[in-house]
């Protein structure tokens, strides 16, 4: 298998390793550009031109979604055996936008979590070092220091000590920055 040297993507701007000799864009932005270049030979070709015998859009997409349905578990098993195969490539990658794509893939992962525990993640102000990200409620989120998010016991499914360790919260968020609650959007 042939080594290739990181390149720069020409749409994103972020490096990548490519996969192929001729690969101008990074894993993110392929399926962008490849839809921008099907639209525009839309354009360029017209409604008009089309063949009377073409399939239209909705049933290609009902015949795809068909298909998956009935080859479900044979993907599974091909994907699970080229994963197999590979593993030292999916690790390559990954590891490859974690270090490119490092702000969004934090902000999907926590986003994820709290999904996972049946809670919204809507955040009211910016995370910094050394933070965690505290509940108020089911929905939204303040970063306040690690310290004094651990300080006091609670639970936001409960509403054990939630009225204490919010006061503490909406303090802590006032003394350091009423800009950062005015940018939320949000009013106390």
């Amino acid at each position: 298998m042939r080594i290739y040297k990181p390149r720069i993507c020409q749409k994103c701007g972020c490096e990548y390793i490519q996969t192929g000799s001729s690969q101008r864009y990074c894993v993110l932005c392929i399926p962008k550009v490849e839809a921008a270049k099907c639209l525009e030979y839309y354009h360029r070709v017209g409604r008009t031109k089309r063949s009377p015998d073409a399939i239209s859009r909705g049933t290609r997409i009902k015949r795809c979604v068909e298909y998956d349905v009935i080859h479900a578990e044979a993907e599974r098993v091909r994907r699970a055996a080229v994963y197999a195969a590979h593993p030292e490539k999916f690790a390559e990658r990954n590891a490859i936008l974690r270090i490119t794509c490092h702000e969004r893939i934090r902000a999907i992962e926590r986003k994820h979590s709290a999904k996972r525990r049946a809670l919204g993640f809507d955040p009211l102000n910016e995370p910094f070092s050394g933070c965690a990200a505290h509940h108020i409620d089911r929905e939204r989120v303040i970063y306040i220091p690690l310290e004094l998010h651990k300080s006091v016991g609670h639970n936001v499914f409960t509403g054990y000590r939630m009225e204490e360790i919010n006061s503490l919260a909406f303090q802590w968020l006032n003394a350091t920055g009423p800009a950062m609650i005015a940018d939320s959007g949000f009013l106390f």
